[in-house]
């Protein structure tokens, strides 16, 4: 393992080309680390350096060979190999090159990664059985990692990870089974009995807030009727009671067309109004209708199935703190 370019960026390792919820990642000074999300504790990161000066702690890292390969002027050693050559000059400039890991400091930035990873796509779901994390823990220990990795992690990064902001993360509140076994319920009291069709949905994860919808993988239940006038009605299971979904855009598609588009309500749902007429309705294939809650993202559904497998087997001894207590509640 050496350092090679990839994109004008001097990467160490094999750059990811993964969706982002498959990449556990940390912004640390002039560089930043990745990982698989299900790596193995022990695995080291691949590292783009954003910039050589700022990242003058990564000796650290990689002991003093690597990094000062990194700085090597490229006329008296081949240290930093272009990807768009076929091989590096040989066996010696990899191995002048190679990284000597420290371990602990491995372990610390990779359960830094984890924790940040967990914030964002951890796959509560009711349905499922996925209890949420204990949100209080995991920051205080995501808190408690970033203070002991000052110099490393971006000072930029620091008050974000310290103070907690949820810009993008799950509400701040972490509801237990008692709380989200009344979104789980799902009731739709107003459902239409002997509606034209009804099915389910899924939801790209990576279109809608986190921590938001049931990640189940069909949380959309939807039902088609032609009755005072056609229109679909649809629920949404939620991650938690009391999830903040209002606004979410809606968005049907019948045979490659747009038929209607809307906004969820508080509680999760939306009647959206179909230009058919009642005959329309009626003679219509609704099995080839698809229905978007949020933004538009393609994303498969193996990776929602790769990531709630993750969540039931989690148990390795790198996993923050919030992710072993849940997981001594299920025994």
């Amino acid at each position: 393992m050496t350092w090679t370019l990839h994109d004008g960026l001097p990467v160490l390792g094999a750059p990811l080309d993964l969706a982002p919820p498959l990449v556990a990642a940390v912004e640390a000074r002039g560089a930043v680390l990745e990982w698989p999300f299900d790596a193995p504790a022990g695995a080291t990161p691949t590292i783009t350096v954003t910039d050589p000066l700022e990242a003058d702690w990564l000796w650290r890292l990689v002991g003093e060979r690597a990094h000062a390969a990194l700085h090597a002027p490229a006329a008296d050693a081949p240290a930093i190999a272009d990807r768009a050559d076929a091989e590096p000059a040989g066996a010696s400039a990899v191995d002048a090159a190679a990284p000597d890991w420290d371990a602990p400091l491995v372990l610390a930035l990779r359960r830094l990664a984890h924790g940040l990873w967990a914030r964002a796509w951890w796959p509560t779901s009711p349905h499922d059985g996925i209890a949420p994390l204990e949100r209080a823990v995991l920051d205080a220990e995501l808190r408690e990692l970033a203070e002991s990795l000052e110099g490393i992690v971006d000072a930029d990064a620091l008050p974000r990870l310290a103070g907690g902001s949820d810009d993008d993360r799950p509400p701040a509140a972490s509801p237990r089974r008692a709380d989200y076994a009344l979104a789980a319920a799902g009731r739709d009291d107003e459902e239409v009995a002997a509606p034209i069709a009804a099915g389910e949905s899924p939801v790209a994860w990576q279109g809608v807030p986190a921590g938001t919808i049931d990640a189940t993988e069909l949380p959309v239940r939807w039902s088609v009727d032609a009755a005072p006038a056609p229109h679909l009605r649809l629920v949404v299971r939620l991650a938690h009671a009391g999830a903040d979904c209002a606004g979410l855009p809606v968005a049907v598609e019948l045979d490659g067309m747009r038929l209607a588009t809307g906004a969820l309500d508080e509680r999760g749902r939306a009647e959206l109004e179909l230009p058919l007429t009642a005959a329309e309705a009626w003679a219509a294939d609704w099995s080839a209708m698809r229905v978007r809650v949020g933004a538009e993202v393609d994303e498969p559904a193996e990776l929602r199935h790769r990531i709630r497998a993750f969540a039931r087997a989690r148990r390795g001894a790198d996993d923050p703190l919030a992710l072993r207590a849940e997981a001594d509640d299920d025994y």
